[in-house]
């Protein structure tokens, strides 16, 4: 399952520019008065605050992913998961980075 995340990750990323906070910024809309969080690199604390995250799935790619990272580097993993389904994660304060791809809109509960 994690090799399948990896390569999903790795292989289904749309080309375009990198999204990262110290390149492109966050990638966020807001929809009422929830933010809604999509595909990118978030530095926690910074652009993205700890707590629980949730999708309803449907994304574009396949499938919804997540990365808990412990650095700036999508190959530093603390938990990673996909789903094609609804999904719950939680951005903790010893994590310094989040990663979503697949094309889903994830927000904070």
């Amino acid at each position: 399952m994690v090799v399948a995340a990896l390569l999903l990750a790795a292989c289904s990323v749309p080309e375009g520019p990198s999204v990262s906070g110290a390149e492109a910024g966050p990638t966020t809309t807001t929809v009422g008065k929830a933010r809604v969080w999509k595909d990118g690199l978030y530095e926690v604390g910074k652009e993205i605050k700890p707590g629980v995250y949730k999708t309803s799935g449907g994304g574009d790619l396949g499938g919804c992913y997540y990365a808990r990272l412990s650095s700036d580097q999508t190959s530093d993993i603390i938990a990673n998961n996909i789903s094609e389904g609804p999904q719950t994660m939680r951005v903790r304060v010893t994590d310094a980075f989040v990663e979503f791809t697949g094309g889903c809109a994830w927000g904070r509960t």
